[in-house]
């Protein structure tokens, strides 16, 4: 195995116990075992067990920053063939991705770190809530404006839907 090949197959079973165990309960050790590598090996590509955690967390936080849509998307809107409903849970798809398992599984590691974590408390906060809200409330007062959905207080219901999408599960479901 070469180098590259080593550091990601230790992320990804980082990313893997730490999703089903936690950070906490998670030792170098353990990690080491699910990657058949003695454990000084992964001092070679992270400092220590908190490094690794800051790798998943920006890896998390640059490919969420992917899934924003292009502000033209909500020029896009007038004369949306589907209907709202169908062009809303597309246009929101890429903030859910189901088939991304090592999304899934940083989402769920980003949800239970936030209490110890200052970075996966502002992940929750400004990109999964904030940047959920905000996409959402545009999307909604375009299709206002072209006269596809009528005009109300966009705002509240798009904070209390991405309320509900990112703390109610709707994020891709378990690990």
């Amino acid at each position: 195995m070469s180098g590259s090949q080593t550091k990601e197959h230790i992320f990804d079973e980082a990313v893997r116990l730490f999703s089903e165990q936690g950070y906490a309960a998670t030792t170098i050790r353990q990690i080491a075992s699910a990657v058949r590598i003695n454990e000084t090996t992964i001092y070679i590509y992270f400092q220590n067990k908190a490094d690794l955690l800051d790798e998943i967390l920006n890896t998390f936080e640059d490919k969420l920053s992917r899934h924003v849509p292009a502000d033209d998307t909500y020029v896009k809107l007038h004369g949306i063939r589907d209907g709202p409903r169908k062009y809303l849970s597309r246009f929101f798809w890429n903030y859910v991705t189901r088939d991304d398992l090592f999304m899934r599984r940083a989402f769920r590691i980003t949800c239970m770190e936030q209490y110890t974590s200052a970075k996966a408390r502002a992940l929750i906060r400004d990109k999964l809530h904030n940047e959920v809200t905000e996409n959402l409330r545009r999307a909604l007062d375009e299709l206002a404006k072209c006269g596809e959905i009528p005009g109300f207080d966009t705002y509240s219901f798009a904070a209390l839907w991405a309320t509900g999408f990112i703390f109610l599960g709707n994020f891709g479901g378990s690990r």
